[in-house]
């Protein structure tokens, strides 16, 4: 007994829903790789201006004062920094100053 209804059957609905979710899965964790790959340039590309901005600080005091020093704090570097303010990692790391005057973050895969 054969009938002329049109439409999908239940099994193929299912089939349909687990694949959709399988692409799902794959596409957002291809997202998210992409994301932090995105935030750790960007960690960098801060690191980079506050060397700059801490080049610029040495600069500063080895004319005006003669003798050059590294910015022991971060804020001191507020003056040079075209924003006006320190930026953040957008991985929510900090920013550390070390004693020869360069940049690093506290998160290990963010260092320069």
């Amino acid at each position: 007994m054969l009938t002329d209804e049109n439409g999908f059957t239940f099994v193929e609905i299912v089939i349909v829903l687990v694949i959709l979710g399988i692409l799902v899965a794959v596409v957002s964790s291809y997202f998210s790789s992409i994301q932090e790959q995105v935030n750790i340039a960007a960690c960098k590309s801060n690191q980079m201006s506050l060397e700059q901005a801490q080049k610029l600080h040495y600069t500063y005091y080895y004319i005006n004062k003669s003798e050059g020093k590294y910015a022991e704090e971060l804020d001191s570097l507020i003056p040079f920094i075209r924003q006006g303010s320190i930026p953040n990692c957008p991985s929510q790391g900090s920013y550390l100053l070390l004693a020869n005057g360069a940049i690093t973050c506290s998160i290990g895969t963010h260092k320069r």
